[in-house]
């Protein structure tokens, strides 16, 4: 799950992060009420979508690195 924070004024959080075999997908949160309606988080212009998701992808892609590289750090310090 991913949290978005836009101009410290708008969070949108529980993004998904999908991997699939051709490449990462982000899902938009949904939530379930107490009747068991679902409200889905939609955005109202295509290229904010697609820009969001490619900040979430992007900074997913940063984190993976930098864990892969702390791994690496921790096996030569062992």
């Amino acid at each position: 799950m991913a949290t978005v924070t836009i101009d410290d004024c708008l969070m949108i959080r529980n993004f998904r992060i999908i991997k699939k075999p051709n490449g990462t997908l982000i899902g938009m949160p949904t939530f379930t009420d107490e009747k068991g309606d679902h409200t889905i988080v939609l955005l109202a212009d295509d290229k904010l979508t697609r820009d969001l998701g490619e900040a979430v992808i992007d900074a997913y892609d940063s984190f993976l690195k930098e864990l892969d590289l702390l791994k690496a750090i921790n096996k030569k310090i062992k």
